[in-house]
Parts: C-alpha cells; structure tokens; sequence
C-alpha cells in the first residue's frame, strides 16, 4: 500500500505559447488510488489552473476547469479516485502554482470491475441522459463531479433511477435540481450510493457544455454481517473471536468451531489440548510402544513397517493401532480373521487362469468343503498345466512352531493366536476353511468365545474348525455348542 504523498509538481508556463497539461500522477497496477490535491499558489498573480484526467479515448475530463487561485490562496478538492494506468493531469498558467495529491493506494484485485473513475460526458441540453449504471451484483460508491466549462452559466440537475435506466428514472428521485453554475464553476457531490443495476441520470441547459464526471469504489461483498473487510487488514494487537481477547496469551482467541479452506501454514508446533501433536518440523508426536512400553525417541514423520505380512487391529475404545509383525512375511493380514481364525481359501469370484511360467497352483481346501467357482467367472488351465486341491486337516502355513502361541519375550507375550470373536465374522465363497488354532494341551480349559451383540456366519460348504491338528477331525454330531464340536459346517453363530 502506498501512503502520503502519492505525487507532486509545479507545472512550467512557456512564454512563448499556450500552458501545457502536465501528468501529475498514474494509477498504480492493480489498485486504486483515493486522495485530495491541495493547489497552492506562490506567485504575485492570481493562477488559472485545470484538473482533469484522460479518457479511454485519450480525450481531457476536468475536476476543475479554469478555477482562479489568488496569491497565497490554497485550494483543496474532494477525495478523487483514480483506477489502475488513470492519468490525472494539471495545468496552470503561473510558473508558482503547487499540486499535491496526498493520500492512499489499496489493492483492488478482488472485483470484477476496477474502481477508479468510471465515465464521464458532455452534456448540451435538458433531455436526460444515461451517465453511469453500477454493475450487476456490485455496492457502488460515488462521487459526482460537475464542472461548467461553456462560456455561459447553466444549471444541472442529477437523479438516480432504480432500474431500467432512463425508462426507470421518476421525479421523485432527484438528488440535485437547477444546481447553478457559472462559468468555471464546479460542483462536487460525494457518497451517492447506488445499489447494482442503479442509474445516474443527469442533464443541463441548451446550449451549455457541461461535464459530468463519476468516481469511486466498487464492493461485490455479500453483506450478511455488521462489518465487511474488503482488502488487507493488520490487527496490532490481540483479537477474540467470541470470547474476549487475551493480549498476555495469545494474538488469537476463538471461541467455537472454525472452518478454513486452502492451506494452514504452521511455522511452529500445533498444540492440541495441551499436548504437542505437531512439531515445527513437521513430526508427529504419537506415542508408540511395543506391549505397554514407550519405544518412541522423539517426534514421527514416518512409520515404515519392514518385510511383509504385517498386520493390522485397531481398537476404537483405547484410540490403539494393534501391529503384528509376521516374521518372514509368510502370512499376510488376509490370511486369517484378525488372528481369530487362519484361513485356506477355495473359491473363484473373479476370472483367473492357470498357465505358464507357473503351471501348477495349489488350493488348500478339507474333505467336507468345496471349491467354488461363481456363476459367470471362467478359470482357464493351459495345456500341461495343473490346478491341485488338497485337502487338509489344519493351517499349517506358520513358519515356525512358535508362532502358533502367545509366547512371552523380551517385549511382553506376543499376540499371534486370539480365541474370541469379539467382531462379526464370515466364512464365505472364496474364504472356505477356517481355523481357530487352540492347542491340543488348552482345549479342555479354553473355549472359542463369540462375544455378545457379534455373529459368526459360516456359509454353505465352508468348514470352520476350532482346535489343532489332532482334534480337528469331524465328529459323530454337530450341534451349536462352540465349545464340544471342534468342526462346524453351514450354520450362524
């Protein structure tokens, strides 16, 4: 923003020929200029002077038109608004005569149309004409300035028409009528408000050139609240939003949600009820440990889980992420129902294909499942390829004999094998064969539990079995009870 004095110039008188207009100053980019030139006269005679500016068409406009300024007279204006490569000028014919134009430059990007001056005309006769409609949507203030510049006196008259532009104009809206001007004369009326679609409407006496000139700022704001800011605004000191600003604490207080759309830049920590969530350089502060102990050194940009197979529990009640880490990768998080039940997978959902470079693959399935292929899926086996079922009696994809229990160590008892379905499970077209792994040693003290309010569906020709290897084989009768039938079949639980 620029501020003060925003230009300033003693124009030369040529003794050899007529005044000339000098540029007193240019509209900055981007912004528009509000300011008042003060003329100041210096020398022993009375000084004529013009004000006026540059239409589109490069044609002169005045604000002031041959005013006389006496010997050590000042004259000031009214707030002028000058747009964006607006060129106001000033001219005199004494080589003493000062122009300051003193004021402020505000960035005017926002609005569709530019403030600044927006239109002038020449007028000659009473027929009213069309000076200038605020655009559609916008809040217009303006300033109207008329100057006389015929070589006889005249009057003005100046209204405003609430739409439709001259056809709209009623008498009833005249803000000015029979204003008398003489020769030279000028006359300024500031802050007219004109709403869009709003119309000033103007005319003058036969025979007279008068100039009407329109200035002033436009604002597309929606005005719903008791204070607009349009622009930039500096706040020195604290600010609450309600509540009542706290100056020791913090620059900013609010009170109650707040909504921001585009980006948040935190160049220090982020606090969050008293606990540092966010560092300043852009770590996370979340606690991990490893069976109840604290194994983080400092603040997390990055958790990178190594190998494959890792899986993953989230408990909504303590707010916990649960990883398992498999060792060797050989089982995944797919394979089994959140370590509940270890899963063989026998069925076809989706087109899939036997063939080279592999030629065989493998389904692990049991006696009393089957292995489906869904209606409208094709499974292709290439010539002197091979697809293989067997059927087995156990998971025994584990890697190692250990992994099959909750053994404690060096970090605590490790979370390999769970006994409860405390979520609804499924066994499905394609997850065929469950097992809930108890070793043969537990399961006369151990039950498979379903917790109250979750379900265990186990779908047509899927086979859930609880227990190990040696106590998996299909009993005499099935009946609800979880904890005698070590092999269930077709049935919700």
């Amino acid at each position: 923003m620029t501020f003060g004095v925003l230009g300033s110039i003693i124009p030369q008188v040529s003794l050899q020929g007529p005044a000339q207009k000098e540029d007193l100053y240019v509209g900055i980019q981007s912004s528009v200029t509000l300011g008042k030139v003060s003329i100041c006269n210096h020398s022993n005679d009375p000084a004529r002077i013009q004000l006026g500016y540059y239409d589109g068409a490069g044609i002169a406009r005045y604000f002031e038109f041959n005013r006389t300024i006496r010997y050590g007279e000042t004259y000031e204006t009214k707030t002028l608004h000058i747009g964006e490569d607006q060129r106001l000028f000033v001219l005199s014919d004494q080589n003493k005569t000062s122009f300051v134009l003193n004021g402020e430059a505000l960035t005017d990007t926002a609005n569709p149309v530019r403030s600044g001056i927006f239109t002038g005309l020449i007028s000659s006769e009473k027929h009213k004409q069309l000076l200038y409609e605020a655009p559609a949507e916008s809040k217009a203030t303006v300033t109207l300035s008329i100057v006389n510049l015929g070589t006889l006196s005249s009057k003005a008259q100046i209204g405003i028409s609430t739409g439709s532009g001259l056809s709209g104009f009623s008498t009833t809206n005249y803000l000015e009528y029979d204003i008398d001007l003489g020769v030279d004369d000028t006359y300024t009326r500031p802050e007219i408000k004109l709403n869009g679609g709003d119309s000033i409407v103007c005319s003058s006496d036969f025979g007279s050139t008068v100039s009407f000139t329109v200035h002033g700022t436009l604002s597309y704001v929606i005005s719903t609240d008791d204070v607009d800011i349009v622009g930039d605004t500096r706040i020195g000191g604290s600010l609450g939003i309600g509540t009542t600003a706290n100056a020791e604490l913090y620059k900013l207080d609010v009170f109650g949600d707040s909504n921001f759309t585009g980006d948040v830049n935190i160049s220090n920590n982020l606090v969050v009820g008293g606990f540092n969530a966010i560092n300043e350089t852009g770590g996370f502060n979340v606690g991990v440990s490893s069976n109840t102990v604290d194994v983080t050194p400092g603040n997390i940009k990055e958790l990178n889980f190594l190998g494959v197979g890792n899986t993953f529990f989230y408990d909504a009640v303590n707010q916990r992420l649960d990883i398992k880490i498999s060792g060797d990768g050989n089982i995944t998080n797919d394979d089994s129902l959140k370590n509940v039940a270890f899963l063989h997978y026998g069925g076809f959902e989706f087109d899939d294909s036997i063939k080279f470079p592999q030629k065989f693959h493998e389904i692990f399935s049991h006696e009393d499942a089957a292995v489906d292929i869904e209606d409208g899926v094709n499974v292709d086996i290439d010539e002197d390829c091979l697809l293989v079922v067997t059927d087995k009696n156990t998971f025994d994809t584990f890697s190692t004999e250990i992994q099959k229990t909750n053994f404690l160590s060096a970090t605590g008892f490790r979370d390999n094998i769970r006994c409860v379905f405390d979520f609804d499970a499924s066994l499905t077209a394609s997850k065929k064969v469950g097992y809930v792994m108890i070793p043969d040693a537990y399961t006369d003290e151990i039950d498979c539990d379903i917790e109250p309010g979750n379900t265990v569906s186990i779908g047509d020709m899927c086979v859930l079995i609880i227990g190990s290897e040696t106590r998996s084989q299909k009993p005499a009768e099935i009946d609800d009870d979880l904890r005698n039938p070590y092999f269930l079949q077709g049935g919700l639980y």
